[in-house]
């Protein structure tokens, strides 16, 4: 027996012989809510706002057997040595908008400056947009102290198997190797797991320090693009195509099968 809560917040009881709901709303941080929406085929339809938070609107549909986002990480996370990879969370916010308002971050910046209400809603939905979105972030921590110190960005691209990448660390933490780590990690990782095998990244011309990290972290060059890039300021800046391929085959299993996605949350609700 589990409660689903109704739109006007009363509780309502149903047995197991109840048909389930087809459609809920649950707390966009709530993973063992999201697991049991997912496990009943439920898609992410949009996110609303409301007096008692932000919440995700899930749909069941037969025809979808897959979330659009990216597979559960074994043990919620990616362990690079001196750093881990992990789910981004509600308390990251403050990373989220300092590694894009930084002075150096600006400089080579694609987009405006985010706002604290824009790095709030990432971090708040970083668990969410993992799984059900196409594209996400995970944290970079420092793995003696647990601190966040960066962020790694993906993006799935058209072409099966391809991911767009990026990476972002903390000014504080600059200079240490943690990108390169980090990017290393994952790359493997999503290979391990049948996620992605080829992996692309563009940088501005001039930006040698992400060229490094690059490097360093397996990619290699593949051309320049002209005008591939739309400046925040106004006009067109070429590209640095980089990109890193593994097609090795793998046997190593990286991926969370235990969801517990058959216990229903004790708060879901539906409409």
């Amino acid at each position: 027996m589990s409660a689903i809560r109704s739109d006007g917040g009363s509780s309502v009881e149903h047995t197991v012989s109840t048909p389930e709901p087809t459609k809920v709303q649950v707390a966009v941080s709530d993973s063992a809510a999201i697991e049991w929406a997912v496990a009943r085929r439920m898609r992410l339809v949009e996110v609303r706002q409301t007096t008692s938070g932000h919440l995700a609107v899930m749909e069941k549909f037969d025809d979808w057997d897959a979330p659009d986002g990216f597979p559960l990480i074994k043990d919620g996370r990616i362990d690079a040595g001196d750093v881990y990879l992990r789910y981004l969370q509600p308390g990251d916010a403050d990373l989220v908008y300092e590694c894009d308002t930084d002075a150096l971050s600006r400089r080579w910046a694609l987009t405006s400056p985010p706002t604290r209400q824009y790095a709030e809603n990432m971090a708040r939905r970083g668990y969410l947009d993992w799984r059900l979105s196409y594209k996400s972030a995970l944290t970079i921590v420092q793995s003696g102290s647990n601190t966040p110190v960066g962020l790694i960005k993906v993006r799935k691209l058209v072409p099966p198997g391809v991911a767009d990448v990026g990476y972002q660390v903390h000014e504080r933490y600059r200079g240490l190797g943690y990108a390169v780590h980090a990017l290393q990690m994952f790359c493997t990782w999503s290979h391990q797991a049948q996620l992605f095998h080829r992996f692309e990244l563009g940088i501005k011309p001039g930006n040698t320090a992400s060229v490094r990290v690059a490097e360093k972290a397996g990619f290699v060059f593949e051309g320049r693009r002209s005008a591939r890039l739309v400046d925040v300021g106004g006009g067109y800046s070429d590209e640095l195509h980089y990109a890193k391929v593994i097609t090795a085959k793998c046997s190593a299993s990286v991926l969370n099968r235990d969801t517990n996605s058959d216990v229903a949350p004790a708060f879901v609700s539906s409409h």
